[in-house]
């Protein structure tokens, strides 16, 4: 397992933001060449997934959810082995986790693009969602059938050069909040609504934005931040704070 952070005071964004929230990536190279990190429960799963690709990306999306839940619960708990924690989904797909079998007191959301994978981890009865997404060009139908008038209109009015950047936060935050609400994307995307707020640089690399939901009332506040070639974006409610890392060496928690 990886050098977990300790229990840091999360910065909060307002005064209104009291959600303390979590953040690990891992690649690929992260990755143990074994299973024995898997609980049993996982390794069921496992071998149902019949496609190489499929198994790889569950195998690291599982490692870095566990490493992630290790790190947030070393304060309270103490060391967690990996193989006594299990992480598996729920009816809605939502990933569910446990310790010993015994459902861990934890929201936790999962991503995986690419060789890298992301997991969010808040405390329980958060509703939480993250996605990680490329940054590369999207066709205009794209954006047509999935971005709503105002969003479409957001991503116009950039210079050509950094549409391909706003196409995909709009479309991360959708995810986001889709993974949130637990629909995924059964649910239209122009239902849920992307505002991108103004940049904030004492919460840097961090910017703000909300994601509203107006058919069942309900907003999500979050968080975008880009990484590498890709855009990360995390949003939950009650508010969140600024996402801190679970990463022992990163320097911009």
């Amino acid at each position: 397992m990886l050098a977990p952070r300790r229990h840091i005071a999360p910065t909060t964004r307002s005064g209104d933001a009291t959600t303390p929230l979590y953040w690990l990536i891992q690649t690929q190279d992260d990755l143990p060449p074994d299973d024995d990190w898997l609980a049993a429960s996982e390794r069921a799963v496992l071998e149902t997934l019949r496609f190489e690709r499929r198994r790889a990306s569950w195998r690291l999306g599982r490692w870095t959810a566990k490493c992630a839940l290790s790190a947030f619960l070393t304060p309270t708990q103490g060391s967690v082995p990996p193989a006594t924690l299990a992480v598996l989904a729920s009816e809605s797909g939502a990933p569910v986790s446990y310790l010993y079998d015994d459902p861990l007191p934890a929201a936790l959301s999962i991503s995986h693009r690419n060789g890298l994978a992301c997991s969010a981890v808040a405390p329980s009865g958060v509703a939480l969602g993250c996605d990680l997404e490329a940054i590369e060009p999207r066709t205009e139908a794209f954006v047509a059938d999935y971005l709503t008038p105002d969003e479409q209109a957001m991503v116009a009015d950039r210079p050509e050069h950094d549409r391909a950047f706003w196409t995909n936060l709009i479309w991360s935050a959708k995810e986001s909040a889709l993974k949130a609400l637990q629909t995924g994307l059964r649910l239209d995307t122009r239902r849920v609504i992307v505002q991108v707020l103004p940049p904030t640089p004492a919460t840097a690399p961090w910017h703000p934005l909300r994601v509203q939901y107006p058919d069942q009332d309900r907003t999500f506040e979050g968080w975008y931040r880009r990484f590498e070639r890709h855009v990360l974006t995390v949003v939950a409610t009650p508010s969140p704070t600024v996402p801190v890392s679970l990463w022992s060496g990163d320097a911009d928690a």
